[in-house]
């Protein structure tokens, strides 16, 4: 990876900063949270279970870091769109050019979109429990009903990890 590849990657993932979520903005959230923020967690995450020995630390880390750097060139959709997911799959599959071409990260993103192994199944669930702590917080600073996101988060985990952390922000919240 040359140097200006680098750059340019660095450069889309920098972008994510102002990219914000589109299902906050959708469910009424008047300033939600950026992309970056969201993939800054969702690593977070899946650094801490690869530490306790849920899959390889920097492979889970360098999957939640890729997972949606597509969206610095095709946006954030989110279902109401309409976009069918093997739309999206294939928008995203083919921004990856424009981000950098950086071939490790690449092949993370295609595994975590493809849930190819355990530990994308992992970092996918991440990607849904981040959402679902999420709306917890905006219950408490926008007064959003956090239900329908831990519904949805909870209908879609794979991993037993995934499960258990799940259920312990779920205890923790009280919901």
């Amino acid at each position: 990876m040359s140097e200006r590849q680098l750059i340019e990657t660095a450069r889309a993932a920098g972008s994510l900063k102002e990219v914000a979520r589109r299902g906050w903005i959708h469910a009424g959230v008047g300033a939600p949270e950026s992309v970056a923020a969201h993939a800054y967690r969702v690593a977070l995450l899946a650094l801490l279970l690869g530490d306790r020995g849920h899959g390889d630390p920097l492979r889970l880390v360098r999957m939640a870091l890729a997972h949606d750097l597509p969206e610095a060139i095709t946006g954030d959709p989110i279902p109401a769109d309409g976009l069918e997911p093997a739309e999206k799959r294939r928008r995203e599959a083919e921004a990856w050019p424009a981000i950098g071409g950086d071939p490790s990260l690449e092949r993370a993103w295609r595994a975590y979109a493809g849930g190819a192994d355990a530990e994308a199944l992992l970092v996918r669930d991440l990607d849904k429990i981040e959402m679902a702590m999420q709306a917890i917080a905006y219950r408490r600073s926008v007064g959003i009903d956090p239900a329908p996101f831990l519904a949805d988060a909870e209908a879609g985990i794979a991993t037993e990890p995934g499960r258990a952390l799940l259920r312990a922000v779920r205890e923790e919240a009280g919901a």
